[in-house]
């Protein structure tokens, strides 16, 4: 999987990568972090985080940010222009594997592509298989952040991305803690499957974590 998508998001990246919305941005994750409890000061890791735009956001809300990410373009990048979290690059899997267990208060996941297929997928660097390592370092009490693109059709791309339905996301995270905040990208609350098919418009989820589950 490294030699696939590194090369890629590398040319992405140094491309440009994505564009976002600063204020909205910031707006967004202060309303995710507050809901998930996060004091001020809070250690958050971010994985999957691209060239660094969130993990900035997350520092200037007040966190100590560790971010982690596949492409050495985009930790190169964030390095330069988004000075103030603790930027790694490499594998996530073996990122994960390297931080105690309880250790830290939040994990903040955007877009990162564990998440983009199915949730019952069985291969290594499967969602399902992955959350067991994610919830792992994470202090009973703290938060599992996930922003994820979809339209809730059931849907699948000839590359094998999924638009998830609503009810996969409680099916993935339920057995990690309580779901405090289920909302689109524009922070429309969603309760339901037909919430989701009405919005069409991401999932944004937070889960506070009652303790550490195997991997």
């Amino acid at each position: 999987m490294t030699k696939i998508t590194a090369p890629k998001y590398d040319e992405f990246y140094a491309a440009g990568g994505w564009k976002y919305r600063p204020d909205f941005e910031m707006k967004f994750l202060g309303e995710m972090t507050a809901a998930a409890g996060l004091a001020e000061g809070s250690e958050i890791v971010e994985i999957g985080c691209g060239q660094g735009f969130h993990a900035k956001i997350l520092h200037d809300l007040g966190f100590t940010v560790t971010a982690n990410d596949l492409s050495q373009e985009g930790i190169a990048f964030a390095k330069t222009n988004y000075e103030g979290p603790d930027y790694h690059a490499g594998d996530a899997a073996d990122f994960l594997s390297g931080i105690e267990p309880e250790s830290v208060d939040a994990v903040f996941i955007r877009g990162m592509s564990w998440f983009h297929y199915k949730f019952t997928d069985d291969r290594p660097l499967a969602a399902k298989r992955m959350m067991p390592r994610i919830a792992r370092i994470v202090k009973p009490g703290g938060a599992i952040l996930l922003m994820i693109k979809t339209d809730y059709t059931g849907t699948e791309t000839a590359g094998g991305v999924y638009n998830h339905l609503w009810t996969d996301f409680p099916a993935l995270l339920g057995d990690y803690g309580t779901i405090t905040r289920m909302t689109d990208w524009r922070g429309m609350v969603l309760n339901s499957e037909e919430d989701g098919r009405a919005s069409g418009h991401g999932m944004s989820v937070v889960v506070k974590t009652e303790g550490a589950s195997g991997g």
